[in-house]
């Protein structure tokens, strides 16, 4: 065996531009694999950071409070706590800031088995103590000092004793949780841990009896239902489908580099065809043979995988750095993107797999040849059977190249339909500023209208600011993709059903709202200023609500009322139908009922101030004018609202650009596979390329031979690829928007790409052959 090592060794150092060439194509595939699965691996397989994490579960109901207190007596828990985000006004060196966190019950950390980096964890009956814990990542950054335990922190107007640091590992679904407080959650996500040899259906079981004889809400009856889910589930990202397919796309890759590299060892093993069968001839068993060609292919894919996993290691800090929000928000730990023992072993199967996809033709060829056949054919330099090979191996790359392209050409138009699609809205020349005073300096509703009042009048005469418009509680002018909105019930009308569809979300907006975005006025008016808490409750519908349940009836003038769980929640008169406004992502307009703001005011909100010319430019001023409303309150978050609706299909971008890079890269591969097998073809019909040019065909017919040849190919090729990225329509269905996954016109442009790029690659062997000289060709057959 260490024989056959030091022969295979000398055999590739004497080729170094076919070693390098199939060391470099490996090392780049498997570092490709390697680094995506370093992603996939961080939030899909890596373990969640608490103890006996198989017992630990979520309980989701749709009631509109955490009925928690309830779910504490069912045998089938041990422990049950729950946690909602929040933002929090965090006074420091650096003024006062927004800190993103999480209220939590104060026996939820002992429930998972968190064992804290400094200090302790809360204590049970701790709810609403002014005490608080910190995030590893955030404490390094505010001080780093393991004195900070037992020291005050400013949140709000309430001063909070930091009782301890949470472990770097530590994550509450999303790993950038800043500050945790103690509190009596009502509403969030409940977790729970399974009492031992109870399963999640038993859990589920007891939950819905236990929601079942709690009293029915005020209002329309609510559906009850609830689902036990394992924690592992449940906290997997809604992209995590997306993240599989692209570790599928660039396994497409690595296929495709495995079968150029197999190809190019198909061609070495055709050159090397003399040295087998004298082997053969002198004694040595095939095996032997086999051996030695499965020794030189799993040296190459061990170099290559080692090469790949250097390059990995580089490539991961990049791709964390290009990863969305969306998903490295949800990245584990604070060393998320490690390579760890789970991605050593599958770089280690990627090699073993490459190894064996590599050397199997070859080996397949070796294993079966006639001793005296093949001697004759060497002599004469044909390879009939490789040439067929080979060009079932090109089919197979230029199929899987296919399959990259269709996949990338879907998602880049689903991406260019998602970004020029017009919203309801216009974006640009806006900045958005998000603003949260103090609940407590501003109790009253009366303070709250003033406080927000005077912003919006010291913003509004800026240099350069054109209107200035309010609106709560969103941050953009629409809601999630997926939001159903709240039952509303219309005056002379049954009331609605709790499964059907006479919803709208309810947002609170300033007088000026409207213009500042640019939502369109349909009919009616818009809020005055005089719309206050003294005068007539008023709401404006948009379109989609007022054509679904008004039909052609003008609701202007009629009454709705839409909080249905307080029994005195006010009668809304109709004023104003404004147009619709839509989710970026959702397949239709979003049915939206807008409030007053000044009618039911609260602490924080969203401006949206128009500018004439780039927002971003009146920021510090804005920042300026809010400290001199109130210098407690935390720093404006600004953003250009028209690079924040760009940024909010940032993760489809992100599949997108990813698609279309190994889309190309597949389209590179498969065009060097077909130069390389027709190459190799027209390099073994020399002889015969000569007598047909000696017995008068024309160099035009040579081309068109080996032009027809390569075409050929590539039919067959583009036709199961076509097929194979069909039969995919089902996956990919649930990644794009607004398009089918069996677009005509990104099949038929696929098509007609793949076989220009076969054609152009064929064309350099083709064009060599048409010149080959007759008689140098009759004299070297």
């Amino acid at each position: 065996m260490l024989r056959d090592l030091r022969y295979a060794v000398r055999l590739l150092l004497r080729s170094p531009g076919f070693t390098l060439a199939a060391i470099g194509s490996l090392a780049f595939g498997i570092a490709c694999n390697t680094t995506l699965f370093t992603v996939v691996n961080s939030i899909f397989l890596r373990p969640l950071p608490y103890e006996r994490v198989n017992e630990l579960v979520e309980i989701d109901n749709t009631r509109r409070a955490t009925p928690i207190n309830e779910f504490r007596k069912a045998q089938s828990f041990a422990g049950v706590g729950a946690f909602i985000a929040r933002g929090f006004s965090v006074a420091g060196a650096d003024g006062i800031r927004n800190v993103f966190g999480f209220r939590v019950t104060s026996n939820l950390f002992s429930m998972l088995g968190v064992q804290p980096a400094l200090g302790r964890i809360f204590a049970e009956g701790e709810e609403e103590k002014p005490v608080a814990m910190l995030g590893y990542e955030y404490w390094r950054r505010i001080s780093g000092d393991p004195a900070i335990v037992g020291s005050a922190l400013k949140i709000g107007d309430d001063s909070f004793t930091i009782v301890g640091v949470l472990p770097p590992d530590f994550a509450l679904f999303v790993r950038d949780g800043s500050i945790f407080i103690p509190y009596r959650v009502t509403e969030g996500r409940t977790l729970a841990r399974l009492n031992p040899g109870v399963t999640s259906q038993q859990a589920e079981a007891e939950v819905a009896s236990i929601l079942a004889a709690l009293p029915r809400e005020t209002g329309p009856n609510r559906v009850r239902r609830a689902m036990v889910t394992p924690l592992t589930r449940a906290f997997r990202p809604n992209d995590g489908t997306t993240l599989l397919f692209l570790q599928v796309a660039v396994g497409l890759v690595l296929l495709i580099t495995c079968v150029n590299v197999a190809n190019l060892l198909l061609v070495r093993s055709s050159a090397r065809r003399r040295e087998f069968a004298i082997r053969a001839a002198i004694g040595a068993g095939r095996a032997q043979v086999a051996r030695q060609l499965l020794i030189e292919s799993a040296l190459l894919a061990s170099a290559g995988g080692g090469v790949g996993l250097l390059l990995a290691g580089w490539s991961v800090n990049l791709l964390g750095s290009l990863l969305p929000g969306n998903i490295s928000r949800v990245l584990r730990g604070a060393d998320a993107l490690t390579i760890d023992h789970r991605v050593l072993l599958f770089t280690l199967a990627a090699i073993v797999l490459t190894a064996l996809l590599c050397g199997f033709i070859p080996l397949r060829t070796a294993l079966h040849f006639d001793v005296m056949k093949t001697l004759r054919d060497a002599s004469r330099g044909s390879g009939g059977g490789r040439q067929r090979i080979g060009a079932v191996l090109v089919a197979t790359e230029i199929a899987l190249a296919v399959m990259l392209c269709v996949s990338a050409g879907l998602t880049l138009k689903s991406l260019a339909g998602l970004q020029n699609q017009y919203l309801g809205f216009t974006p640009d020349h806006v900045l958005r500023a998000a603003v949260d005073f103090s609940p407590v300096r501003y109790a009253q509703p009366q303070q709250r209208v003033a406080v927000f009042g005077e912003l919006e009048k010291r913003l509004a005469a800026l240099p350069g600011v054109e209107i200035v418009g309010l609106i709560a509680p969103q941050f953009f002018p629409f809601g999630g993709p997926a939001v159903r909105g709240a039952l509303f019930e219309i005056q002379g009308r049954p009331a609605p059903e709790p499964a059907g569809d006479q919803r709208g979300e309810v947002y609170f907006a300033g007088a000026d709202y409207f213009r500042s975005v640019r939502i369109p006025l349909i009919s009616g008016r818009t809020f005055y200023e005089s719309d206050t808490l003294t005068s007539l409750p008023v709401a404006v519908l948009s379109r989609t609500v007022a054509e679904r349940h008004f039909g052609r009836e003008n609701p202007v003038g009629r009454q709705i009322r839409v909080d249905l769980s307080r029994p005195d929640s006010p009668w809304l008169t109709v004023i104003g139908v404004v147009g619709d406004v839509r989710n970026p992502l959702a397949p239709r307009e979003q049915p939206t009922i807008y409030r007053p703001f000044a009618q039911a005011p609260g602490s924080g909100a969203v401006l949206f101030i128009r500018t004439s010319g780039d927002p971003l430019s009146i920021a510090n001023a804005v920042q300026r004018e809010l400290r001199a409303v109130d210098p407690t309150a935390p720093e404006f978050r600004v953003a250009s609202l028209e690079k924040s609706v760009f940024d909010y299909v940032s993760p489809q971008r992100f599949s997108a650009s990813i698609f279309g890079f190994f889309a190309v890269l597949g389209l590179l591969l498969a065009g060097f596979g077909v130069y390389g097998v027709m190459r190799f073809w027209v390099t073994s019909r020399v002889p015969e390329i000569g007598v047909r040019l000696a017995i008068g065909a024309q160099r035009s017919d040579v081309l068109g031979l080996i032009l027809g040849r390569a075409v050929r190919t590539a039919l067959i090729g583009l036709l199961a690829g076509i097929a194979g990225a069909i039969a995919l329509q089902r996956v990919m269905a649930n990644l794009l928007y607004g398009v089918s996954p069996t677009d005509p016109m990104v099949l038929a442009s696929v098509a007609l790409v793949m076989a220009i790029a076969a054609v152009v690659a064929a064309l350099g062997p083709a064009i060599w052959a048409s010149r080959v000289d007759p008689m140098d060709a009759l004299r070297h057959e």
